[in-house]
């Protein structure tokens, strides 16, 4: 991401308002400015994050993502309480996230962790190959 909106390609351009454009893609890229003056970084996901992100999916978007979710790690700041062994597939960590209901894991939730447990909601699976989720 650092290149695309970094100073190499868009000169450090931050905007919430990167529009999905037909045959493009969108990126959700905030100032911190922004951010502040909307609640802080605790309320980043219900302010910009998971509107940003449930108009991709109603629009039935490939979601790209920057970074695999399959290291649980990214997904989770803690995971001692989570079964491991048994999320080692896109289809199993998918059905995993969808059923979540836990409270002490969705407390250790990240926030790559609610986009990817979103995504999961809305039938998208992680594509290993493409680096993106599909429905």
């Amino acid at each position: 991401m650092k290149t695309l909106v970094g100073d190499e390609v868009l000169g450090n351009l931050k905007t919430s308002q990167f529009d999905a454009k037909k045959g493009g893609f969108n990126v959700l890229n905030v100032s911190d400015e922004m951010i502040v003056s909307n609640g802080g970084y605790t309320k980043f996901w219900e302010t910009f994050n998971e509107p940003w992100l449930m108009q991709a999916i109603n629009r039935g978007d490939d979601i790209w993502a920057a970074s695999n979710p399959l290291e649980l790690n990214l997904l989770f700041k803690d995971l001692s309480l989570i079964p491991v062994n048994s999320l080692k597939t896109p289809e199993a960590l998918a059905n995993y996230l969808k059923n979540l209901s836990d409270p002490a894991v969705l407390n250790q939730i990240t926030l790559f962790g609610k986009e990817t447990q979103t995504s999961a909601k809305s039938g998208y699976i992680y594509n290993t190959t493409t680096k993106m989720f599909v429905k």
